[in-house]
């Protein structure tokens, strides 16, 4: 746990180094200016201390894509070497996403950031007379009340269409943490259930909505919340930390959780 905190902490200090070398840009200096030696060393010698099995980057300016690149292996045990177009598992980077799937459902007028939960999924009921003053906005900004995931089954996933509806319906046994409103708790249950929301007020599928209103203008080709749907040749390797880095048999998918897979980013500016 320690290591992978540190490992945490070295991402980010990675990303605001990023940060700070961008901004010494100025609008009239081109790709070929950007530090790419300082970036290469910095990543490579950040894998090698911490024995951090593969990472890709990308860095975007305006339109342009002005940085690629991938360090390390795919898998440890094949040392087979990274490359940008290997996909990711996104975890909660997914979330802006479906934030912004429900405020483009608020823009076409088919939900309101006050209606209730309830409205839009009737069968959600849990162990606590409070579920039913839930609003839409209260899952968005983690004040619903409701708890985080204890298991995201990534050893049994569901892969049909109504996995999200039924894994709501489950939810029976639940209580919540506060009076919706009151307080705040992350709650990755939470954007579960947003993704059934999504589902319910635009009639077709979560992941199908996604691809439509975000990907598709986005440019975003290759990108899918639906593991099945990723070549194999271009799938990366679970590691996890057990005293080592090692890698798992397991990816984490599971359809009723809202988690994505990634690579590259292609923007569309008009």
């Amino acid at each position: 746990m320690e290591n992978n905190n540190m490992m945490k902490r070295l991402l980010t200090l990675l990303l605001i180094v990023l940060s700070v070398q961008c901004t010494k840009w100025d609008k009239e200096n081109h790709q070929e200016n950007l530090p790419r030696e300082q970036i290469t060393t910095f990543i490579q010698t950040t894998l090698d201390v911490f024995n951090i099995p593969g990472l890709a980057i990308s860095i975007t300016k305006d339109d342009e894509i002005v940085y690629l690149g991938a360090f390390g292996v795919r898998n440890i045990e094949t040392r087979e070497q990274l490359k940008p177009e290997h996909f990711f598992h996104f975890a909660s980077v997914s979330k802006p996403f479906v934030a912004t799937a429900i405020m483009q459902l608020v823009e076409q007028k088919k939900i309101s950031l006050d209606d209730k939960l309830t409205t839009h999924l009737p069968y959600f009921k849990i162990d606590d007379d409070r579920y039913k003053t839930i609003t839409i906005r209260q899952l968005l900004n983690h004040t619903s009340g409701l708890g985080d995931v204890r298991d995201y089954e990534w050893e049994s996933p569901r892969y049909e269409v109504n996995a999200a509806e039924d894994y709501v319906k489950s939810l029976t046994k639940e209580r919540l943490q506060f009076t919706p409103g009151t307080d705040w708790a992350y709650s990755n249950l939470a954007f579960d259930m947003m993704g059934d929301v999504i589902a319910k007020v635009s009639g077709m599928p979560f992941e199908t909505f996604i691809k439509r209103n975000i990907f598709a203008p986005l440019d975003m080709e290759n990108s899918s919340f639906i593991y099945p749907e990723i070549p194999k040749e271009l799938t990366t390797k679970p590691h996890v930390w057990k005293g080592s880095v090692t890698m798992s048999d397991i990816y984490p998918y599971n359809r009723i959780h809202a988690r994505m897979l990634q690579h590259i980013i292609f923007l569309k500016m008009d």
